[in-house]
């Protein structure tokens, strides 16, 4: 499914439900291979995963090459908006995800952006309470997005590049 694909607010609902479990496409495996073949120069001290299904996969195409295995983290988990009511009607894929994205700038409960936000500053806390010369973190563009966003807050920390492309890698390093 692409992002003009044409989908109902139900069949939206279902699709952020089933988010978690989706797995990567046969363009994805090529890519997570692609990502570990760029990392593999890099020794880390740690990986860690988001715990949907496409982040850990690749995570685990990297491990693989590295000889480790991935720390699962539940808060680097993607960012899901709330479900739609089913009133909405039939919409791009895109416009759906911009219409939630939106709405979780006033939402009252379920994830905000001010929550999420915290979030993505909690996981920074927790990646890197231990000491280590190069850590890796597997996780969804909008989670990247908010760490990074909270990085730029944090004296102690340095964005050297940011790619949220998929599968992109973005590299932070200590002032």
């Amino acid at each position: 499914m692409n992002m003009r694909s044409k989908l109902s607010a139900q069949d939206f609902n279902s699709l952020l439900l089933q988010s978690p479990d989706l797995p990567l496409t046969a363009v994805g495996e090529q890519q997570a291979q692609g990502v570990a073949a760029r990392l593999a120069h890099i020794h880390p001290t740690r990986v860690y995963s988001s715990p949907f299904l496409r982040a850990l996969t690749t995570a685990q195409a990297y491990c693989t090459v590295v000889g480790m295995e991935p720390q699962i983290i539940d808060e680097l988990r993607e960012v899901i908006p709330d479900l739609f009511n089913d009133g909405r009607r039939t919409a791009s894929l895109r416009r759906h995800y911009l219409r939630s994205f939106v709405e979780m700038a006033w939402a009252r409960s379920g994830p905000t952006w001010r929550s999420e936000y915290r979030r993505a500053k909690l996981v920074w806390a927790i990646i890197t309470a231990e000491p280590g010369d190069a850590i890796v973190a597997f996780s969804h563009a909008w989670m990247i997005s908010m760490m990074l966003l909270a990085l730029r807050r944090n004296p102690d920390w340095r964005v050297v590049s940011r790619d949220l492309d998929n599968v992109g890698i973005s590299i932070v390093v200590r002032r």
